[in-house]
């Protein structure tokens, strides 16, 4: 694995994006469930939301670093 300094942009956003989507989605848990509910298994939602999110970052930034072609 690279150091953070030559990792692309796509990686190192979808690194930051997936731990605010954990945050975020693991404090939307509590008033949803409770505390305690949210304390023993709010981690797995918020996990699953967390690795959509980072892949979903990830693939756009590719997306749109992709080589453009153009039509003559």
């Amino acid at each position: 694995m690279a150091p953070l300094g030559q990792r692309d942009a796509g990686e190192t956003a979808g690194a930051v994006a997936s731990m605010l989507i954990f945050i975020a989605v693991y404090a939307a848990c509590v008033p949803a469930f409770g505390v305690a509910l949210t304390l023993a298994l709010g981690w797995l939602p918020a996990a699953v939301a967390a690795v959509l999110g980072a892949h979903a970052i990830r693939f756009a930034f590719r997306l749109l670093s992709a080589p453009r072609t153009s039509i003559d």
